[in-house]
């Protein structure tokens, strides 16, 4: 099959080529066949869009957790979800093309990738997922020309005392926050423990550690070492510490003075934090 797609047939805006052929499954089989041209990868890259944005509303609406080892039909899916039956469907047979479910006559299965969706998967994404659809994301993504003339943060056009202030004022959003970070954690900490060797410390601080499970891992590979998570007072006052070797400690690591320790775990916390 020649995926190629001459400039002068494309039609923006439309979903089919004058000729009838769907834009998506053009792209798909030319990156099947590996005869993918310039403009197919510009196309490809331009409706991930609509794909990604499918697959927020999909794992806010938690669907994936609607579906185990048969077929549903998109109409079940719908009633228990309470939205539009056809609409549902479209959004899903999407994600299928994409890989994530499996499109059959009788309904809806999972891929190994939808059933990463479940928040009883041991490697979830589904907060990850959703936290990516938030309002306060979605709307600083619009604003990212400003990012690249100015150089700041587009998030401050959409809160302008910055994204982390914006959650201290909506809870909800946050605890989607906190769970994906703690899912994104949870699938990095075995790298973590590979790459350094922690038994030469006994005081291990997690500055910004969020629930502690890579501080907790840690002090799992180095029984005889004591830990402390240190963390904003919502995310500690959140905390069930049972265990006398991990204490935590809250505070603003840009105001208050660090815990004291011989070694600072910090994990996914200045990467978007100026330098200076």
């Amino acid at each position: 099959m020649n995926a190629s797609i001459d400039r002068k047939e494309f039609v923006p805006g439309s979903s089919r080529l004058p000729d009838g052929r769907n834009q998506e499954t053009i792209m798909a089989a030319a990156g099947e066949h590996g005869d993918s041209t310039p403009l197919d990868v510009v196309l490809t890259l331009t409706s991930r869009t609509v794909a990604s944005r499918s697959l927020q509303v999909i794992a806010e609406l938690g669907v994936a957790d609607l579906i185990d080892e048969l077929p549903v039909a998109a109409e079940e899916l719908a009633v228990c979800c309470g939205v539009e039956p056809n609409a549902l469907d479209r959004v899903l047979r999407l994600l299928a093309a994409n890989g994530i479910f499996a499109h059959r006559p009788e309904g809806y299965l999972h891929t190994d990738a939808s059933r990463l969706l479940r928040d009883d998967h041991p490697v979830s994404v589904r907060a990850l997922t959703r936290l990516y659809g938030l309002p306060v994301v979605t709307a600083s993504l619009m604003h990212l020309a400003h990012s690249v003339r100015s150089g700041q943060p587009a998030a401050e056009v959409v809160e302008p005392n910055g994204f982390f202030a914006y959650l201290e004022a909506h809870p909800d959003e946050a605890a989607i926050f906190d769970q994906a970070m703690t899912a994104k954690a949870a699938a990095d900490v075995a790298a973590v423990l590979r790459a350094y060797d922690f038994r030469r410390f006994s005081t291990i601080a997690d500055i910004g550690g969020g629930r502690g499970h890579l501080i907790r891992a840690v002090l799992d590979t180095v029984p005889e070492a004591r830990g402390v998570l240190f963390d904003l007072p919502r995310v500690i006052d959140a905390q069930d510490l049972d265990w006398s070797r991990l204490m935590a400690q809250a505070g603003d690591f840009f105001v208050d003075p660090l815990p004291a320790a011989d070694a600072y775990l910090l994990m996914e916390v200045i990467h978007d934090w100026p330098d200076v």
